[in-house]
């Protein structure tokens, strides 16, 4: 079976093609090798896109070169990073900084413990009221005050 990989080229491509066209073409060179990669090649006038006629059964070898092409990856990391789902590395080590230090949680697991405490003497007392007020007759109201102490 042929499967063909076509390349979408960006404008600047022959000016920006030298930074990655070694690693590209030993990547191609592997795939021909392995007999993989039967024909490759960019399109002139204009130079804008470029084919790879692959000679395999396998899709999984065809994604594994693209997904390994350093220029397609360059392209996607340029996106990542504009698009904004790059976190800088300042933001990253402030991260790792705050989440090395637990404190916070055992303070807040501690101010949780005292309102859970207030609230449970609450429903308690809740409780019992209104087991009480369910014995009176039918014309008995059941009055509740909240005592609630404030908490931190």
């Amino acid at each position: 079976m042929y499967l063909v990989l076509e390349y979408d080229l960006v404008d600047d491509y022959l000016q920006r093609r030298p930074e990655f066209r070694e690693e590209h073409l030993a990547l191609a060179r592997a795939a021909h090798e392995r007999g993989d990669l039967a024909l490759a090649g960019a399109l002139t006038e204009p130079a804008d896109r470029a084919l790879l006629v692959w000679s395999t059964e396998d899709r999984a070898v065809v994604e594994a070169f693209a997904a390994g092409d350093p220029a397609l990856v360059a392209e996607l990391l340029e996106v990542r990073k504009h698009a904004g789902m790059i976190v800088p590395a300042p933001v990253q080590a402030a991260m790792v900084a705050a989440l090395g230090d637990d404190t916070h949680v055992a303070e807040q697991r501690a101010r949780y413990g005292v309102r859970r405490e207030v609230l449970a003497r609450a429903f308690a007392a809740a409780s019992a009221a209104w087991r009480s007020a369910r014995r009176c007759s039918r014309s008995c109201r059941l009055v509740m005050t909240w005592d609630m102490e404030r908490t931190p």
